[in-house]
């Protein structure tokens, strides 16, 4: 089942962002129990008196398109998670899930540095260039700066609706309010496929 038609968490283009984040459309499209119940990716929570996302009814439904992903693989599917919690693994998202028939355009408009860092930049000096990444010691690799990232987008994201937030991959719409993403930038040329 998918949001209501009337949905004001929906993305105002679904071509243009096939997903969508049921830990915002539980919150703000169901305030009743009984419409809450309905949609499978959703569940009524008694003890906080809200609708909020079915984190197992949504990993499992992305489970099998996440299984068998490398980790760049997986790191480039926003409906799929890396973890490596001692054995490292591609899971499903437990709040974002993709349309089976859609296509991610929005990829060409925002760098994922998470995919960037790790895939391009494979020595401390490169990595260090770059004010997005930094180099994890411990790991031996390239990863996002989150904190340089997320504050970038703050200032973008910040008075945005729940609609534009959703709309706008250089931000995440949590606990009410749209903030910055630490992981996308997006593309000031709007040309690079990353």
């Amino acid at each position: 089942m998918t949001p209501p038609v009337n949905s004001t968490s929906t993305p105002t283009s679904p071509e243009a962002n096939p997903y969508t984040n049921y830990d915002v459309v539980c919150q703000i499209d169901y305030t009743e129990a009984v419409t809450c119940n309905e949609n499978q990716y959703c569940k009524w929570d008694v003890d906080d008196n809200e609708c909020e996302s079915n984190d197992l009814a949504i990993e499992g439904a992305n489970m099998e398109a996440c299984s068998n992903l490398t980790r760049i693989e997986c790191l480039s599917e926003r409906s799929c998670e890396y973890e490596d919690d001692g054995i490292e693994k591609c899971k499903g998202s437990d709040s974002i899930i993709k349309s089976s028939n859609a296509t991610d355009t929005t990829q060409t408009q925002y760098i994922n540095y998470e995919v960037v860092c790790l895939r391009d930049y494979v020595n401390s000096a490169d990595c260090a260039a770059i004010m997005y990444c930094k180099w994890d010691v411990d790991d031996n690799e390239c990863e996002p700066n989150h904190d340089v990232i997320g504050d970038e987008n703050t200032a973008t994201c910040i008075n945005l609706t729940a609609t534009e937030c959703l709309d706008n991959l250089a931000c995440e719409y949590d606990d009410q309010k749209c903030e910055g993403s630490d992981t996308y930038i997006k593309d000031p040329n709007e040309t690079l496929a990353r």
